[in-house]
């Protein structure tokens, strides 16, 4: 058509091209001039840079104490001797059971009740047992003294004027090698020595002190 009516245009409006402006001018989109190999270096740490080296660690297991829970080597000794992982020494219902060190102190368990729910503990040293593979060629005689020796009798008031003030053979110490003696001193003022001989399952051994007795 001609004439003024048929002048017409047509002019399509998108609501969203300003706010395209207004997020394409906020965003800044660098400009790739490096081929790709050079821009995946761009992205790599230079020298450990923000890095930090941690230190060496050294890990050790001691002994009797490993990773598989052993606190030494499984099951009774040879002299039928065990502890369990409660430290508990030949105890009847250890489960597990391993050897135990001689000269370590482990714990003696006591049940108070048949259900096990009430007990005691008491410390003890293991001293060891004597057994084929322990023997040495260490070979001592025993003492015959079958001799009694006067000793101060305390119901007599006459000065008792006597040079050994104890003898006492055969004495058995505890489990802990501990024993306690006691004597009555004479009428001799002086120095004294006191004398202790003895064997272990491992040597025999001597000691001497010196006391003095005063009025």
């Amino acid at each position: 058509p001609k004439g003024p009516a048929s002048a017409l245009d047509i002019k399509l409006i998108n609501p969203f091209d300003s706010l395209n402006k207004v997020l394409t001018a906020s965003v800044d989109i660098p400009v790739v001039s490096q081929v790709a190999g050079n821009i995946a270096e761009d992205f790599q740490l230079k020298e450990f840079e923000k890095y930090d080296e941690l230190e060496k660690v050294t890990v050790t297991v001691r002994p009797g104490n490993t990773l598989s829970g052993y606190k030494g080597k499984p099951g009774p000794n040879a002299c039928g001797d065990y502890v369990d992982e409660f430290n508990y020494l030949n105890y009847e219902f250890s489960k597990n059971r391993y050897h135990p060190v001689v000269g370590k102190q482990y714990l003696k368990r006591t049940d108070l009740n048949g259900l096990r729910t009430l007990f005691k503990v008491d410390p003890v040293h293991y001293t060891g047992c004597r057994t084929e593979e322990k023997k040495n060629g260490i070979s001592i005689e025993p003492i015959h003294y079958n001799q009694t020796l006067p000793a101060v009798d305390e119901g007599i008031s006459e000065p008792q004027f006597l040079s050994t003030l104890l003898w006492k053979p055969f004495i058995l110490t505890e489990n802990e090698g501990v024993v306690e003696i006691s004597f009555v001193a004479g009428d001799i003022i002086g120095s004294f020595t006191i004398m202790v001989q003895g064997i272990t399952d491992l040597s025999p051994f001597s000691a001497s002190k010196l006391i003095t007795i005063k009025k």
